[in-house]
């Protein structure tokens, strides 16, 4: 919307029209009671006291109280409804600035201090307020009181009124000449006071760091400065204001004594009675207050203007979405279905774009996973999903309804985001959680905090999920933090839950115990989880992979383990998806030796890929047979990627005939290579990837070693579950086995050489990466 003018501000007086009209009337009640008193003084002193007349003394002393009474009454009266209009009109500024605040897109409020906004939203809202209340109700019963007072003047004095209003234009001169310093000072400390504001909320809302980093001398060496500044700059206007009214009072005195001149020699030449004299000094001391109110009205219009530029410059931010005219619902049995249709997204005309030709489908309930490089828009994508923003490009349909079509309130109720910061209000642990759902009664939002873990905390607090955590959570830490918001969007009940880096807080452990908790929960549901934990990641139907100049949404690729198979017990407490039957041999062994739970372990830590198992009997080495069937079947099954962790015995032809089938379906095979003693690993193979547990990878993930291209190592740390777990050559050759199916996801495209070179940039090219030194 345009700035707003004049006429804006008139809509939220007009509603307190009857109540204004009530004020206006007592007001020239007042004033016209008021204008009694000088006239019985004239009365008084001539007549009474010159004259000698008890009566008169005694009746003009009655009715003098008498008119303080009743305009003591009016004036109760009076106050009483002026507050009341003067505070609602108030409110419903703020009513009305809160309701725009709130349509304007997130990265309105990251460009803004939250101190510059606060005093936009009290003090300058205020300063319009007295303007349009107090300034202006007071210039009207002023006018109408200075009418009255003239004329009272003049029928005392005609000629002693030409005296008093010389002085009229030489005040107004002043006024004039000061008002453009006016407006600038003003300004300059409504700019500091915001200043000052939004440092005490940055300090304090950071206080920890300031004194981690011992900068608390800094800090109030920094806020002493901003003191300095804001001291000159009231200085300043305070001089600019004391001359303002100083000055006008000053000629106001200077004619007040020429009137008293013009009036004693018109006296002492019985021109004029002394009470005559009196009254009009009186009329003319009580005509100071509304004409300097006058005169100063075009300063007060600069302050007012000054505020209500800064109030005006946010009404003028155009809300980035707003409600359809003709709104539409969802259907009765909405299931959460998400399209995307070549959605395209930039924050201006003139910015890049962040979003280029998004197209995806996903079917109601699925998990989809959104990953991609930062700065590639996942964060933008969810926005235009919550519909902070609308796309510039294409559209979003919900169950086949474009999202512009719903009511927003509609839409933000069945799509529940959690993100990273997890903003939390002042209040208890229930307050939160029942934000989204004030409705909730207190068995869901237990059954909500304990699916989250936030019982786990909030039950050894005295009160329980009643205790207060602080002004935005400021008790809690960031898990804590992540975990409340996480319990409010269960609550919420939503459609489609978006986790933006919800878990990102917490660790590994408790994030897979909340995710399985919500993919348990929510399994009817879609889910949207953008995160680095693999564990978040797990079992995704959909990945959508954004890119600089590409999207694209593929299912995750599926990883092939050839080995004794994964014990349930640990399946079950990791939540893994595992596929598998027993291949080429009788009933499967049980995984004695933990190596095969171990491997798996090490690959759904790293990846969300899904997980195929082929069982082979695996007492201490595995017939080529055996593993050649294992591996047919694996490709059959769609894998990309085959984890060989087996050691083989006798002939391997046919092994080597079940590799090359595998490598002519663009199937990447990962085997270990011991670097000591006799190889008994397919690795000489074509299209085999070569992994080692080389000591020169101490500390490395997966570090690039050899001469060949596919010649890889891992640190043999971090063995598994199961007690000494496997070789650290099993290790690498996991780790290499879940890093090539993420890659191969994001470009499902890729051929296995290009899939190896891009794992060799990622890699370290000079052994393994080591923590860069700080320097000191």
């Amino acid at each position: 919307m345009s700035s707003p003018g004049p006429d804006w501000l008139l809509r939220f007086v007009a509603p307190h029209r009857r109540r204004l009209a009530l004020v206006l009337a007592t007001a020239l009640a007042t004033t016209a009671l008021g204008l009694a008193p000088p006239y019985l003084t004239r009365a008084l002193i001539d007549d009474g006291l010159l004259g000698r007349n008890t009566s008169v003394v005694v009746g003009c002393c009655a009715l003098m109280l008498g008119a303080a009474l009743a305009g003591t009454a009016l004036a109760a009266f009076n106050r009483w409804h002026y507050v009341t209009v003067s505070a609602r009109t108030l409110f419903a500024l703020r009513e009305t600035l809160l309701a725009h605040l709130q349509c304007l897109p997130p990265r309105f409020f990251a460009a803004r201090p939250l101190g510059d906004l606060m005093t936009r939203v009290d003090g300058d809202l205020a300063e319009v307020q007295r303007f349009l209340i107090d300034t202006l109700l007071a210039a009207t019963t002023g006018t109408l009181a200075l009418i009255g007072l003239v004329a009272m003047m003049a029928m005392l004095s005609p000629a002693l009124l030409l005296v008093a209003v010389v002085a009229v234009p030489a005040q107004l001169a002043v006024v004039r000449a000061l008002r453009p310093r006016v407006e600038r000072q003003t300004r300059a400390l409504r700019e500091r006071t915001g200043a000052i504001s939004s440092f005490f909320i940055e300090t304090l809302g950071a206080m920890k760091l300031v004194q981690s980093a011992g900068a608390e001398a800094r800090e109030r060496t920094r806020l002493d400065g901003l003191h300095q500044g804001l001291l000159g700059d009231l200085r300043r206007l305070e001089i600019t204001s004391a001359l303002a009214g100083g000055l006008p009072g000053l000629i106001g005195g200077v004619a007040t004594a020429l009137v008293f001149l013009a009036g004693g020699a018109m006296v002492m030449e019985d021109q004029l009675t002394v009470g005559t004299l009196v009254a009009f000094v009186t009329y003319m001391a009580r005509a100071a207050g509304p004409a300097n109110t006058l005169i100063g009205l075009p300063l007060a219009w600069r302050r007012a203007a000054v505020s209500f530029g800064r109030v005006g410059e946010i009404l003028a931010e155009p809300a980035a979405v707003s409600d359809p005219a003709s709104p539409l619902s969802l259907p009765a049995k909405a299931q959460g279905a998400l399209t995307l249709e070549q959605i395209g997204f930039a924050y201006g005309p003139s910015a890049p774009v962040v979003l280029d030709n998004v197209a995806a489908v996903i079917p109601g309930g699925a998990k989809v996973a959104v990953t991609g490089a930062s700065g590639a828009g996942k964060s933008t994508l969810i926005d235009l999903l919550h519909r902070h923003y609308d796309p510039t490009a294409g559209r979003i349909l919900l169950d086949g309804i474009d999202l512009r079509h719903l009511p927003l309130a509609t839409l933000r109720r069945r799509i529940a985001v959690v993100s990273q910061d997890a903003p939390l209000l002042a209040g208890t642990f229930a307050d939160n959680i029942r934000y989204a759902n004030p409705s909730a009664d207190d068995a869901a939002v237990r059954r909500a905090a304990d699916l989250a873990e936030v019982s786990a905390f909030a039950d050894q607090l005295p009160h329980g999920l009643d205790s207060r955590i602080g002004e935005r959570g400021a008790t809690l830490s960031g898990g804590q933090r992540q975990r409340l918001a996480i319990a409010r969007a269960l609550l919420q009940d939503p459609l489609v839950l978006v986790l933006d880096e919800a878990t990102s807080a917490v660790d590994a452990t408790t994030a897979r115990r909340i995710i399985a908790a919500i993919d348990t929960l929510f399994a009817d549901r879609t889910r949207i989880v953008v995160s680095h934990h693999p564990e978040a990641l797990a079992n995704a139907d959909v990945v959508l992979t954004l890119q600089r100049d590409i999207a694209r949404a593929t299912a995750p690729v599926s990883v092939g383990l050839v080995d004794s198979g994964a014990s349930q017990p640990l399946a079950a407490a990791a939540r893994f998806t595992i596929d598998g039957e027993a291949v080429a041999m009788t009933e499967p062994g049980p995984d004695r030796l933990g190596h095969g739970t171990a491997v798996a372990d090490i690959i759904r830590q790293t990846t969300r890929a899904p997980l195929l198992l082929a069982q082979v009997f695996d007492d201490r080495a595995a017939t080529p047979a055996a593993v050649a069937a294992a591996l047919d079947w694996l490709v059959e099954k769609g894998a990309r990627v085959v984890n060989l962790s087996i050691g083989l015995t006798t002939d391997r032809a046919v092994l080597r005939e079940a590799c090359a089938r595998a490598v002519a379906k663009n199937v990447l095979l990962v085997a270990s290579v011991p670097a000591i003693g006799p190889t008994v690993y397919p690795a000489a193979y074509p299209g085999v990837v070569r992994v080692t547990g080389d000591a020169r990878c101490q500390g490395a993930e997966i570090a690039f070693i050899g001469t060949g291209r596919a010649a890889f190592g891992a640190s043999p740390r971090n063995a598994g579950p199961q007690g000494a777990g496997p070789a650290g050559a099993s290790i690498a050759a996991a780790r290499v086995s879940a890093a090539l199916a993420a890659i191969l996801t994001e470009a499902p495209d890729l051929s296995a050489t290009a899939a190896l070179d891009r794992l060799a940039e990622r890699a370290s090219h000079h052994g393994p990466q080591r923590r860069p030194e700080i320097a000191r």
